[in-house]
């Protein structure tokens, strides 16, 4: 990936010809229209792979954020549209089968804590984009909480859960199915030497790529 000043570009390499090749470049102001076409403040967030495409949240403050996506398929970017009435936070999209794309967003709010939002889409158009993301359910989440998304899988969100407590923090990790909402804890995830003042995890990094790149389960 390459952010320039005007426009944003993806670079694919063929284990065949042994080459790059760059993908149709796209103005920032055509994927995100809250942002100019020219900017020295971008970014790429909270990057999600579903059905052949990434997807990510692009701006960075004072922009609104909106949903962008990469179709492989096509070799194109495209702005896609976000859950509508809702603002463009943490989020995390999944498989749910069928074509269909399910979508976990972790909302913010500081009176009750954290809300986790789930959307889902029936279709897609646009090159892959979701046609509309539909409201499925909302989950409050304990305000002695902080939350953070490592990505999803397998129709399963994995977060890190650390307990805001005034002495060493518990910092532990689990599993959300999207589908049932049975949660799961996992072990092994985070080091016992992990820090929530440290970047997130090992694993985090393989997150939010096809499985041929993913870590080996």
């Amino acid at each position: 990936m390459a952010l320039c000043p005007t426009k944003l570009v993806a670079f694919v390499f063929s284990s065949t010809s042994r080459q790059w090749r760059a993908v149709a470049p796209a103005s920032w102001s055509d994927l995100n229209p809250f942002m100019p076409s020219v900017t020295k403040r971008k970014s790429l967030r909270y990057r999600n792979y579903a059905y052949g495409c990434f997807y990510w949240s692009l701006s960075q403050f004072p922009y609104h954020p909106n949903l962008i996506v990469l179709d492989m398929d096509k070799m194109k970017f495209f702005p896609a549209k976000n859950p509508p009435t809702h603002n463009l936070e943490r989020f995390a999209i999944v498989e749910l089968g069928e074509g269909r794309r399910g979508m976990f967003m972790l909302a913010s709010n500081n009176i009750e804590g954290c809300v986790l939002r789930l959307f889902s889409a029936s279709r897609e158009t646009h090159g892959g984009c979701a046609s509309e993301w539909l409201l499925e359910k909302e989950i409050p989440l304990s305000p002695s909480y902080k939350y953070d998304m490592l990505g999803a899988a397998d129709g399963k969100l994995l977060m890190v859960l650390t307990h805001n407590a005034s002495s060493a923090p518990e910092v532990h990790c689990c599993l959300l199915d999207f589908e049932t909402l049975d949660r799961q804890a996992i072990q092994g995830v985070i080091h016992h030497d992990f820090s929530p003042l440290v970047p997130l995890p090992l694993p985090a990094l393989h997150i939010g790529y096809p499985p041929s790149l993913s870590l080996p389960v």
